[in-house]
C-alpha cells in the first residue's frame, strides 16, 4: 500500500513534436518522458525474447522500410540538452565525455551548465530544449558536502543575476548522489570485474530504478546524469573492453531515463603542450579511441587563466582571455574564464565553444556561462584558433617592430649627441656610447640610412689607417623634422 506509482510511460514511438521548439511547451505533459522514445533496454538469454517470439522474428519485424511518418520525422534534429537548429550539445539518450587537465574546473562548468539548464539561460547561443530541468549528479569523488557547495555558489550567483526564485530552482533541481558512503563500497562502479573478466555493474540498473522514483517524488525531471568521474566509477582497467562497457553502461542510464550522460574524464599527460598552444584534440582524452569512440560527444575543458594565476603573456590562451575580457563588464575582468570546445559530435552539427565565468561567493567559486564575445561568435573552435593565431602574430610583428624603431632612436640620438661634442659617429664610437661592443650599431645605424633618418659618407679619422662611414642627421628639413622627432 505504501508503494510509489510510476507515472506512466510515453508512446515510444514518436518524439513529442513540441520538444523540437527550443522552448519549454505548456502542452508536454509533466509525467511523460520529456525527450521522447523510452529506450529501456532489458538482458535476454538464449533465443527467445520477453515477448516470448523467437529473435529471429523479432530481427524480421524489423527489417522494414521507412514509413511516410517516420521519414516526416527526420526533418526534425535529434534531441539534444542545448539546441541551435541542427547544432546541439549533450545528446540525449546518448553518452557524452568532457575531459581536462586536473583543477581545470570540469566539475564546477557541469554545474553551471546545469544551472542554466534548470533555469532556462542559453550557452554559446544554444537554447536549453527544455528548460526547468534538473540535473543528478552520481559522484564517487566529491562528497555530498562538495557539491552542495558548489550547487550553492552557483544559485547565490544565479540570484544576483536572475533573482531568488532562480536560485530556489537551481537549489531543488540540481541534486547530488554521493556515492561515496560505505553501503556503495562494492556496488557503485559502473564496470565491475568478476572472474578477471569486466561487466557492467549491478549499480546501473538500480540507478535507472532510483532515478524513475525520485523524479516524482522530488517534483523534478532529470535532463543530465553527470557522472564524476570516470576513474572513480571503473572498478576494471583501462582496456579497449573496459572502456567500451563504461560507454555501454552511460549510454543505458541515458536511454532508459530518458536523459543525456555526461562522464566527467581527465585529459593524458601528453596533453599537456597541445592545451598550452590549443591545438588538442580527442585524441588526447585519456583511454585513446575506446572511450571517445564509443560516445556521441567529446568535450574539452580549457582554463584561460585569470589575472591572479595568468599564463605567460604570450601564451595563446591568455590573448583569448583578453579578448573576452574587452567584452565583459569592467567588475568581471581579471576573473578566471573556463572555455568547453565540443571536438566532435555524431548525431548534431558541431556546436560553438562555450564560456563561462568565475564569480567569488560566499559559498565559493561559481562557474556560469557568458555570452560569447562578438568578434568570436561567428567563427567556429578551428576559425577561432586560427583567428587567435594571426591577432597573436600581429601582436608579436607589432612588439618587434616598436623594438626596432626604440633601438634607432637611441643610436640616432647617440649620433646626435657625438655631432654636438665634435666627435666623429663612427659605429664604433656610436655603440660605446650606448654602452655596447664596437659593432652592435652597424646594422641599425644601416637601417637608419635606409629609412632617410641619418645619412652617411667615407671620411679618414684619427687612428685609422683607411676611411670609414661617418654618421650624421640628414642636412635637408623634411629629414632634419624626422631626425628632431627621434629626440626625446
Amino acid at each position: 500500500s505504501g508503494a510509489t506509482v510510476l507515472p506512466p510511460r510515453p508512446n515510444p514511438t514518436r518524439v513529442p513534436r513540441e520538444h523540437h521548439a527550443n522552448v519549454c511547451p505548456a502542452t508536454v505533459s509533466p509525467d511523460g518522458n520529456p525527450y521522447g522514445p523510452d529506450y529501456a533496454h532489458r538482458k535476454t538469454n538464449g533465443r527467445a525474447s520477453p515477448g516470448g517470439t523467437s529473435l529471429k522474428d523479432e530481427l524480421l519485424a524489423r527489417m522494414t522500410p521507412g514509413t511516410p511518418d517516420e521519414f516526416e520525422d527526420s526533418l526534425k534534429p535529434d534531441p539534444h540538452v542545448f539546441m541551435r537548429r541542427d547544432e546541439g550539445l549533450f545528446p540525449v539518450n546518448e553518452a557524452t565525455v568532457m575531459a581536462g587537465l586536473q583543477r581545470e574546473g570540469k566539475t564546477l562548468a557541469l554545474v553551471g551548465l546545469a544551472t542554466a539548464l534548470r533555469v532556462g539561460v542559453s550557452v554559446g547561443g544554444l537554447a536549453p530544449a527544455l528548460p526547468g530541468l534538473g540535473t543528478l549528479f552520481p559522484t564517487a569523488e566529491d562528497t555530498r558536502a562538495q557539491m552542495l557547495r558548489k550547487i550553492a555558489a552557483c544559485a547565490h550567483a544565479t540570484e544576483l543575476r536572475n533573482g531568488k526564485a532562480a536560485a530556489d530552482a537551481v537549489r531543488a533541481g540540481l541534486i547530488p548522489l554521493d556515492l561515496n558512503d560505505e553501503v556503495f563500497s562494492r556496488t557503485r562502479a559502473l564496470v565491475e570485474t568478476k572472474n578477471r573478466q569486466p561487466q557492467m555493474g549491478a549499480i546501473v540498473e538500480l540507478m535507472c530504478e532510483a532515478i524513475e522514483i525520485a523524479q516524482p517524488m522530488h517534483d523534478v525531471r532529470f535532463g543530465t546524469v553527470n557522472f564524476e568521474t570516470v576513474s572513480t566509477f571503473n572498478d576494471g582497467d583501462e582496456s579497449n573492453l573496459t572502456l567500451r562497457i563504461l560507454a555501454d553502461a552511460a549510454r543505458y542510464v541515458a536511454r532508459h531515463c530518458g536523459v543525456a550522460s555526461v562522464l566527467s574524464h581527465h585529459l593524458s599527460q601528453a596533453a599537456i603542450p597541445n592545451i598550452r598552444e590549443l591545438t588538442f584534440s580527442s585524441a588526447d582524452i585519456r583511454g585513446g579511441t575506446a572511450l571517445v569512440a564509443n560516445v556521441r560527444q567529446n568535450i574539452i575543458a580549457v582554463n584561460l587563466g585569470c589575472d591572479r594565476f595568468p599564463h605567460a603573456d604570450k601564451n595563446v590562451r591568455t590573448l583569448l582571455r583578453r579578448i573576452v575580457d574587452d567584452e565583459s563588464p569592467p567588475t568581471e575582468r581579471g576573473h578566471k574564464v573556463v572555455v568547453l570546445v565540443p571536438l566532435d559530435a555524431s548525431k548534431a552539427a558541431l556546436p560553438p565553444p562555450i564560456y563561462l565565468r568565475q564569480y567569488l561567493t560566499p559559498y565559493g567559486p561559481a562557474l556560469l556561462p557568458i555570452p560569447t564575445p562578438d568578434v568570436l561568435a561567428p567563427l567556429s573552435w578551428l576559425e577561432q584558433v586560427a583567428y587567435l593565431r594571426a591577432a597573436s602574430a600581429s601582436t608579436r610583428e607589432a612588439g618587434q617592430a616598436a623594438a626596432r624603431d626604440a633601438v634607432m632612436r637611441e643610436v640616432i640620438e647617440a649620433v646626435r649627441m657625438l655631432e654636438g661634442e665634435g666627435t666623429p659617429a663612427t659605429a664604433n664610437a656610436v655603440s660605446k656610447r650606448c654602452g655596447h661592443t664596437s659593432d652592435w650599431s652597424l646594422p641599425h645605424l644601416n637601417a637608419a640610412v635606409v629609412a632617410h633618418r641619418l645619412t652617411s659618407q667615407k671620411q679618414a679619422v684619427p687612428r685609422c689607417k683607411r676611411t670609414v662611414d661617418v654618421y650624421s642627421t640628414p642636412r635637408d628639413s623634411s629629414a632634419r623634422e624626422q631626425s628632431a622627432e627621434d629626440s626625446p
